[in-house]
């Protein structure tokens, strides 16, 4: 495990390690109880054809919540202390993994019914992308020289995995992305399972593996055929291999690193996010060490990157005969997201698309009219109400409890409706959402909780133990200025829910252990 015999702890390392720790602790800090805050008084839904819609909620219902689960947790967990013999508990403790593997394998066997129930099409980029994947297997190559892909060339990834999909399903390709979203799931939940093992090394619980993976609201991005799961998953994975290079110390555990690094930033370029938090966790790692050894690591995992992409764009453009385009430069995004939208702030709004053919696909022109348009809304929004703005922008994306889950599955519906699939449609899901809104909640609490500890610990609290945090500020301050949407920031949600269970699991353990000291004294007297 990691500990802190790689942490010096005194002079340039001992001020660097406080340093990192105290910006982490704040940032942290100051972004989750915003959120909680704004979680209990507003709760933010998508209506309609994307439109954002702020609601109020109730705070007395929610701090309700939140002592009734506590109070019910904390009454479980005293009635298992006295009623459960030891060595019953210490069983479940010894099949903890047996018990984990059983609930994903039940959790995996439910989204697979899902999929198979619903059979959820694919809309908009998804079904583009499968339309590029058929015109390139039919030797089609037009979109690359001046169509879609010559626009958005990061696409190639999932259209290439789209292409062998049709290969070997056909018409039923779609489904079969589906499927293989359930996999990349489980590997996601595990890989996060395993950090959370090295992270929080004996407070680590199963029930960290158990939450996650029956997030629903998550989960049920298996049926997006995209590349949200499936680059997330490769993501998870290039940081599990990380944190088993710490414990080892073997370089040839960057290998496995980069490339799942690599094939994640192929099928989701976003994720550029974790790739960063790597590069930074090394060479920290390096400094507190006082070796070069974790910054050759670094080096393996960039020169698998970038002949790793190298490599797979040379192959797009052998295959198509055409060479890459750079497509919309990532400025335009930018542009976009600082756009007052009839959505609400900074989402989707097509400025980019049109910025460049404005521009008839000139990047230098592109580049300096999206610069000049960041400057005017600058202007506009620190004259009018910057506060509002990105209130509304952030909020639109972090408070919306169901993380597009339902409002994905209901613009994909072109198959006839079940019965059980109607249950996941406006207005028939309102109880799903309340249950949901109070999830969210808990799990915003419970890692408030967390950080009320981290900063109690603050001296022996590691920098290691804060990386899925790092991750969720990286997520968290990329899409405050780059396009918003609620399903680009879940994954960046999704990371932080070990240390809401964690949180969780200090406070309820605490609390039954008062009401046992408290009943074994009126007992004596």
């Amino acid at each position: 495990m990691i500990t802190r015999k790689y942490l010096m702890g005194d002079g340039f390392t001992g001020k660097v390690e406080h340093g990192v720790k105290m910006l982490i602790m704040v940032l942290w800090s100051v972004i989750m109880l915003g959120l909680f805050f704004v979680c209990i008084i507003e709760t933010v839904d998508l209506v309609g054809d994307m439109d954002v819609s702020f609601n109020s909620d109730s705070p007395v219902i929610n701090i309700l919540c939140i002592l009734v689960f506590m109070l019910i947790a904390a009454a479980i967990t005293l009635m298992v202390k006295r009623f459960i013999p030891d060595r019953v508990i210490n069983s479940i403790r010894k099949n903890r993994n047996i018990i984990g593997i059983i609930i994903t394998a039940a959790v995996g066997i439910f989204l697979v019914w899902w999929i198979s129930i619903t059979h959820y099409e694919p809309v908009s980029d998804q079904i583009l992308c499968f339309e590029m994947a058929r015109q390139f297997i039919d030797g089609n190559y037009s979109n690359w020289s001046t169509g879609y892909m010559s626009v958005y060339p990061f696409q190639n990834g999932i259209v290439m995995f789209d292409v062998m999909l049709l290969g070997m399903f056909g018409d039923s390709a779609y489904i079969a992305f589906q499927y293989v979203n359930v996999a990349f799931f489980i590997n996601a939940v595990v890989s996060m399972y395993v950090i959370s093992r090295y992270i929080f090394k004996e407070n680590s619980s199963i029930w960290t593996w158990l939450v996650t993976v029956t997030f629903y609201p998550f989960a049920m991005y298996v049926v997006f055929c995209y590349g949200t799961m499936t680059g997330f998953s490769l993501a998870m994975t290039a940081a599990m291999f990380m944190f088993i290079y710490f414990d080892r110390r073997k370089l040839v555990y960057m290998i496995p690193c980069g490339i799942a690094m690599t094939l994640s930033l192929i099928m989701k370029s976003n994720y550029a996010i974790v790739l960063v938090g790597i590069a930074l966790y090394l060479l920290f790692d390096s400094v507190m060490t006082k070796k070069l050894k974790s910054t050759i690591g670094l080096v393996i995992v960039l020169a698998i990157y970038i002949a790793g992409s190298r490599s797979f764009n040379i192959a797009v453009e052998k295959l198509t005969d055409t060479p890459l385009a750079q497509g919309i430069p990532k400025i335009a995004w930018v542009a976009m997201g600082m756009n007052e939208s009839v959505n609400t702030p900074g989402w989707f709004d097509n400025y980019n698309g049109y910025v460049y053919e404005k521009n008839n696909r000139d990047q230098d022109a592109t580049v300096a009219e999206a610069i000049s348009h960041i400057k005017q809304r600058g202007k506009a929004i620190l004259t009018t109400n910057p506060l509002r703005f990105y209130y509304k922008k952030i909020t639109s994306q972090w408070n919306n409890p169901t993380w597009e889950c339902f409002d994905m599955q209901e613009r994909e519906s072109h198959t006839p409706d079940y019965a059980i699939k109607a249950a996941v449609r406006d207005g028939n899901n309102t109880v799903w959402k309340e249950l949901m809104n109070i999830v969210q909640t808990l799990i915003n609490f419970g890692v408030l909780i967390y950080i009320a500890g981290c900063w109690k610990r603050f001296d022996s609290l590691t920098v290691y133990e804060l990386f899925n945090a790092v991750l969720m500020i990286g997520g968290f301050v990329f899409f405050t200025f780059w396009e918003a949407k609620s399903q680009y920031v879940a994954p960046y949600y999704f990371v932080i829910i070990p240390y809401a269970v964690i949180g969780w699991k200090s406070m309820i353990n605490k609390i039954s252990d008062m009401a046992s000291e408290l009943a074994g004294r009126k007992k004596n007297e």
